[in-house]
C-alpha cells in the first residue's frame, strides 16, 4: 500500500481535479451502477436528498433482494427506483463500503480517497439479510445479478458496473451463464463492467488461486478484472488486468458519520470503476469521448507497471497517483504512455486473454 503521507498527497491532487466539479450540462455525467448489498443512501460520504429528489447523486435504486419484500420483485421495464422499498439500506455493509470506493465525496481524511468523488450512482441491492445464528449474516441471490445488471444498462444508462461479487474457488462459467451472458450484453451496449478478481482460495487471502480465466465473473472476456496491489496480490489474485487498492476504510452503513476497515478486491473494483468513470467525464468534457473498448483500455494503460510479474497485478497498478495525469490526457484525447515493449500488457491480452475466451466458450 502507499504510505499514509502519500496516499494525504494523492488525494489532495484528485480533488483539485474532482471530475464532477468543471461538468457542464452539455456533457453527460457518466453512471456508475453498484452491483452489491444496497447502501446507507445518508451517509456524509453521499448527496442523498431523498425518494423526491431528482438532482442529488442517487439516479437509480432498486432491492432485487427478499429482504424486505419477502420475495423477489423485478422492475418492470422503465423503472429506475424501487416502488415498494423506496429509501436505499444496506443491512450487511460491504455495499456501502464498494459504493464509498467508487463515488464517495471523501468528506473525512479517514477515508480511503475514491477516483471520482460526487460520481452518479445506482444501486442494484442483491443481497438479503438472514440474520438467524443457522445462517450466514448476508446471502447473495444468484438469480437476481443478471437482471440487475439489465435493469443498470436498459433502465438506468449506466456508463460503468461495479460487480464485487463471485465464488470462493473457481467454478465452469456454464455454471453462471445467464451472469456471463449478461456482462456480454452489458459490453455490447457499451457498458464497462468492472469486477473483483478473488481473494485467494476460499477468500481467505492466504493463498494466491483464482486465476484471472477460472474466477467467477472475472473470467469473462468482457469484464475488467481487479486484483489486489503490491504484495497483498501475491496472496489474492492471479492473473487480473489490473491491479487497485485493498485495504481501505469507508464509510459504515451503521453510522451517518461513523467509517470502518476492510479489505478485498471487492473495494479496489469500485475505486477503478470510479477511476474509469472519472476518466469518462474527461475525455467527454475535452470533446473525445472513450467508447467502452478504449474506456478500458485507458484504464490498463494508466496504470502503473511494478516490478511485480503481471500474474499478480496484471498491466499495473490503479491509484490516485495516476488520477491527474489520467484525466489530463483523457480530456486531450492522449493515449497514455506504456513501456516498450509492454511485456506485462502482452502477457494480460495475449495469454491470459485466450484463456478468458477459451473458458468462456460453453457459454
Amino acid at each position: 500500500m502507499l504510505r499514509r503521507s502519500a496516499v494525504l498527497l494523492a488525494a489532495a491532487l484528485a480533488l483539485s481535479a474532482a471530475p464532477h466539479a468543471t461538468a457542464t450540462p452539455s456533457v453527460k455525467l457518466p453512471i456508475v451502477t453498484l452491483i452489491d448489498s444496497g447502501v446507507n443512501a445518508t451517509h456524509q460520504e453521499f448527496d442523498y436528498r431523498g425518494r423526491a429528489s431528482t438532482s442529488d447523486q442517487f439516479v437509480g435504486w432498486w432491492d432485487f433482494s427478499a429482504e424486505k419484500k419477502g420475495k423477489d420483485v423485478l422492475p418492470a421495464p422503465g423503472q429506475g427506483w424501487d416502488t415498494q422499498v423506496k429509501d436505499p439500506y444496506d443491512s450487511f455493509g460491504h455495499g456501502t463500503l464498494t459504493a464509498s470506493m467508487a463515488g464517495g465525496r471523501n468528506a473525512s481524511p479517514q477515508k480511503t480517497p475514491s477516483a471520482y468523488p460526487g460520481a452518479k450512482l445506482a444501486i442494484a441491492k442483491v443481497t438479503y439479510w438472514a440474520g438467524s445464528s443457522t445462517n450466514k449474516q448476508t446471502a447473495i441471490d444468484p438469480y437476481a445479478i443478471a437482471p440487475a445488471i439489465h435493469w443498470a444498462v436498459d433502465t438506468v444508462h449506466t456508463d460503468v458496473i461495479s460487480l464485487s461479487i463471485g465464488s470462493v474457488v473457481p467454478v465452469p462459467a456454464v455454471v453462471d451463464s445467464d451472469v456471463y451472458a449478461a456482462i456480454h450484453y452489458a459490453r455490447s451496449h457499451g457498458v464497462l463492467v468492472v469486477v473483483s478478481n478473488g481473494n485467494g482460495w476460499g477468500d481467505l487471502g492466504l493463498v494466491p488461486g483464482d486465476p484471472g480465466w477460472a474466477s467467477d465473473y472475472a473470467s469473462s472476456p468482457y469484464a475488467l478484472a481487479v486484483g489486489a496491489q503490491d504484495s497483498t496480490g501475491l496472496l489474492n489474485s492471479t492473473d487480473p488486468e489490473v491491479a487497485a487498492v485493498y485495504a481501505i476504510v469507508g464509510a459504515s452503513n451503521k453510522s451517518n458519520t461513523g467509517y470502518t476497515s476492510n479489505g478485498g478486491t471487492s473495494f479496489g473494483t469500485p475505486y477503478v470503476a470510479g477511476f474509469a468513470a472519472a476518466a469518462l467525464l474527461a475525455s467527454r468534457q475535452g470533446g473525445h469521448p472513450l467508447a467502452v473498448d478504449a474506456l478500458e483500455q485507458f484504464v490498463k494503460d494508466s496504470s502503473v507497471d511494478t516490478t511485480l510479474p503481471p500474474q499478480t497485478e496484471g498491466y499495473g497498478v490503479v491509484s490516485q497517483a495516476q488520477l491527474p495525469a489520467a484525466l489530463a490526457n483523457a480530456r486531450a484525447g492522449r493515449r497514455p504512455t506504456r513501456p516498450s515493449p509492454d511485456v506485462s500488457a502482452l502477457y494480460v491480452d495475449g495469454v491470459v486473454g485466450t484463456l478468458r475466451v477459451l473458458w468462456t466458450t460453453a457459454t
